[in-house]
């Protein structure tokens, strides 16, 4: 690539001025400077790519579980995304030391606005009552109520084999949300904390991960095939 500058390219000195109306009749040998890049230092996303994902993961569940930071969502989001898109097994960091982190640079996103939905819900399916957990998207239980009356109540053309998928995938979400309400006491319609921004911590940590036994053990009470 030429570094020969242009009549009306940005003259280097920094003027702003068009080279030909500032520099060009200049002694001087002018280079374009290599742009300065905008990327920020981030420790949050450094430590967690340098430290072992699944107490990581598990933190940032702990925090969706939590009333107190309904409609933080966004951050929690992108936290989880970068998590499990550099999944390692690498030493355990410390804990402490990424909360320090998260307050410096996820203490706020001008994309979250206040919640106007409930930080949990109750949803009846297949006669079963369980506990939803919409986050920041408005009206999904009742999309999810319109969705799966369409397609399991209403008279529809709709192939078995399709509505057995859906059934499966639907039962298993639910039930694992169910184990994980339990765990956490969560149970019907709870509203969230509003006001403060930065992430609460004050809770104690729970295990929130699934066994590959767990999962099997699910599918065979109720009837889900694994294999599809």
């Amino acid at each position: 690539m030429s570094n020969k500058i242009g009549r009306n390219d940005p003259c280097p000195c920094g003027s702003v001025k068009k080279y030909k109306k500032c520099c060009i009749n200049s002694d001087k040998e002018l280079e374009f400077a290599q742009p300065k890049s905008n990327k920020r230092e981030n420790k949050t996303f450094e430590f967690i790519e340098t430290n072992n994902s699944h107490p990581l993961l598990n933190l940032i569940i702990d925090l969706q579980m939590q009333p107190n930071n309904h409609g933080k969502n966004v951050r929690m989001e992108e936290l989880a995304t970068h998590i499990v898109t550099n999944l390692n097994s690498n030493p355990n960091g410390n804990l402490k030391l990424f909360k320090q982190h998260l307050d410096r640079e996820f203490a706020s996103n001008y994309m979250e606005d206040i919640p106007e939905n409930l930080f949990s819900e109750n949803i009846v399916f297949y006669g079963g009552n369980y506990t939803a957990f919409s986050g920041i998207y408005g009206y999904a239980v009742e999309i999810f109520k319109n969705l799966t009356e369409t397609i399991f109540t209403q008279k529809n053309d709709l192939p078995d084999e399709f509505k057995n998928h859906v059934y499966s995938g639907v039962t298993l979400i639910l039930e694992l949300g169910k184990i994980l309400s339990t765990k956490f006491d969560i149970e019907g319609n709870i509203e969230g904390a509003q006001g403060e921004r930065k992430f609460d911590y004050s809770f104690n940590e729970i295990a929130t991960s699934f066994s590959q036994d767990e999962i099997i053990q699910i599918c065979k009470e109720h009837q889900i095939n694994r294999d599809k």
